[in-house]
C-alpha cells in the first residue's frame, strides 16, 4: 500500500507527464520558426529553445527530480521575457499576447509540481 505522500507524488508525476506533450509542442513552434524566420527574431534563439522544449519535456516525462533548478532558472528567464512581449504587445499594439500568457501561467505552475515532488 502507498503512503500518503507517496500518492501525492504519484498524482504530481502523472501531471508533470500530461504536461510534458505541450513542451513538445512548444518545440515544434521553435522548429517552424527556425525554418520560417521572422524579422528581429534570432534564429538561434529558435534553435536553442527546440532543444530545451525538448529535453524539458523528456525530464518531465522520465525523471522530474532533476528539473527543479535548471527548470527554475529557465522560469525565471521565460517569465521575464514573455512577460516584457506581454507587456510591449499590450503598450504597443493593443493586443493581447495569448502565446506569453500561457508561458506566464504554465512555467510557474509546472515549477511549483516539481517543488512538490521535493515535499
Amino acid at each position: 500500500m502507498m503512503s500518503r505522500s507517496e500518492g501525492a507524488h504519484a498524482k504530481v508525476r502523472l501531471v508533470l507527464r500530461a504536461l510534458a506533450p505541450i513542451f513538445v509542442c512548444a518545440a515544434l513552434f521553435h522548429v517552424y520558426r527556425v525554418v520560417a524566420p521572422v524579422p528581429d527574431e534570432p534564429t538561434w534563439r529558435h534553435a536553442l529553445f527546440i532543444g530545451l522544449n525538448l529535453l524539458i519535456a523528456a525530464g518531465l516525462w522520465y525523471e522530474p527530480r532533476r528539473l527543479l533548478v535548471p527548470f527554475g532558472l529557465l522560469t525565471a528567464q521565460q517569465l521575464m521575457s514573455h512577460g516584457g512581449s506581454l507587456y510591449t504587445v499590450w503598450h504597443m499594439e493593443h493586443a493581447i499576447d495569448w502565446p506569453s500568457i500561457g508561458v506566464l501561467v504554465l512555467m510557474p505552475v509546472v515549477f511549483v509540481l516539481l517543488l512538490r515532488l521535493r515535499q
